[in-house]
């Protein structure tokens, strides 16, 4: 009886024992995964900086096709402040959201196999930069000159190799062409700059948003490609071809793409971007800007 007595009390402080052992254990990492949910943020830093490049973009959307300060630079002018100011605001819109996206990025933690050398970016990218700048100031300066020629009233032939004509071909169409395609090819950059970096955990959340900035960003760009008449020469090419290069990368170093926002936001962007494109090509000429048919009429849906 007792020996009987015995045995059982051994192996009840025996599963005692064993039960103390697990049960800290598991607590504690179900603690601290917790804890650790709990500390993180709700956005993932780099969604939060694909939202603000989105809401810069629309910032100044709104601004180019606003009126909000049309007041006379000088008593008498035709020339107001809005469209004076127009550069800067492009130029400091784009630099705040576009360097604030690439900061996140970089500071993110690298992968220890890296896909590239990333100081070899520099010079192409500085190259990017200056050609993006030229193109802001002719598309800049051709829109003020031509804007003086409506404003005032002065008759000006078009035909021919009159000044109108000009200035209406550096700002549309040079201009536009020196800052889409090289943009394009800049953010790309930044795309190859996370590919070295370590997979992010997302929630359904930041997926939800990048899935929408990407769609905005992409029929934006879509719309500004088809208004600059270089969608159907050089910017619909160009992004079949950044797309094999992409999944070039993505052979050399396997990703899931969720995995990496600003990524992902870029190939949703991309292939929103080439059929936004192709679709206003095919509906409305190849040639025909979007401010020339209207945006009910691009929609399908009549003025």
């Amino acid at each position: 009886m007792l020996h009987t007595f015995g045995r059982y009390v051994n192996r009840s402080h025996r599963m005692r024992r064993v039960g103390e052992h697990c049960a800290p254990e598991g607590a504690s990492a179900l603690s601290k995964r917790r804890a650790e949910h709990a500390k993180g943020p709700i956005v993932h830093k780099t969604t939060q900086a694909i939202v603000l490049l989105v809401l810069c973009y629309l910032a100044f959307f709104l601004y180019a096709f606003g009126n909000f300060l049309q007041i006379p630079v000088i008593d008498g002018s035709p020339l107001t402040f809005q469209a004076a100011l127009e550069p800067v605001a492009f130029i400091a819109l784009m630099a705040i959201g576009n360097a604030w996206v690439a900061k996140v990025i970089y500071e993110r933690k690298k992968q220890e196999q890296r896909l590239l050398d990333e100081k070899k970016l520099l010079l192409p990218t500085l190259a990017l930069l200056l050609l993006i700048a030229f193109g802001a100031g002719l598309h800049s300066a051709g829109q003020l000159i031509a804007d003086m020629f409506d404003i005032t009233g002065t008759s000006v032939s078009r035909e021919g190799e009159s000044i109108y004509h000009t200035l209406h071909f550096l700002e549309e169409y040079l201009g536009h062409f020196l800052i889409f395609p090289p943009y394009i090819v800049l953010l790309f950059f930044i795309v190859t700059l996370e590919i070295n970096r370590a997979a992010s955990h997302l929630s359904r959340f930041d997926k939800g948003l990048i899935l929408i900035s990407g769609l905005l960003i992409g029929t934006l760009f879509g719309l500004g490609n088809a208004e600059a008449g270089s969608a159907a020469i050089l910017i619909i090419p160009m992004n079949f071809l950044l797309l094999f290069h992409f999944y070039s990368l993505k052979q050399r170093r396997p990703f899931h793409l969720l995995e990496l926002p600003f990524a992902s936001c870029w190939f949703i962007a991309t292939v929103t971007m080439t059929f936004t494109g192709i679709f206003f090509g095919f509906k409305n000429g190849w040639f025909t800007q979007p401010t020339a048919v209207g945006l009910r009429t691009y929609l399908g849906i009549g003025i």
